[in-house]
């Protein structure tokens, strides 16, 4: 009888600790968008600028945005460090930090990843988390620059 009590205090167990899991599973909500905007640089030291970013674009889930970043960029490694970003949208904003990588594409364009995690929201997206990866190019001459973002909010109010 002994045996037949601790095989039913961690088949309790198992259901307790599953239902917030799958509650978590369901509450995943991924989302895809593009956009396209400007950025301008300050030098930080003689390898290190700061770029600041403001683009807008669409994205499933969140509708049309503005995004607003800025990340330090190390023109020898073409490291991308202490991103952080915010998409403003018509129901709140999502927040986040982002780090990754650059790689020349051209004399004046590059390509970069970074990605990093949704740290929270306001409005709709208030409690926000997940993470979001950004796919972009810059042309270094124009100032401008383009990003594919793909993401999966874990909670907020969507």
């Amino acid at each position: 009888m002994h045996h037949l009590a601790k095989v039913a205090l961690i088949g309790a167990a198992a259901v307790a600790l599953a239902a917030p899991l799958s509650a978590l599973g369901a509450a995943e909500k991924p989302f895809r968008g593009a956009d396209s905007g400007t950025f301008t640089i300050e030098p930080i030291s003689p390898t290190v600028v700061l770029s600041k970013d403001v683009a807008v674009g669409h994205a499933t889930r969140l509708g049309a945005y503005t995004l607003i970043a800025q990340e330090r960029i190390d023109l020898v490694t073409l490291q991308i460090s202490s991103g952080g970003w915010t998409l403003v949208t018509k129901h709140g904003t999502l927040f986040g930090t982002y780090a990754g990588r650059a790689e020349f594409t051209g004399p004046s364009t590059i390509a970069y990843r970074v990605s990093g995690p949704i740290l929270g929201g306001t409005g709709r997206y208030e409690g926000a988390s997940g993470s979001v990866h950004f796919d972009g190019a810059a042309d270094l001459a124009a100032g401008t620059l383009s990003d594919e973002l793909t993401g999966v909010l874990l909670s907020g109010d969507d």
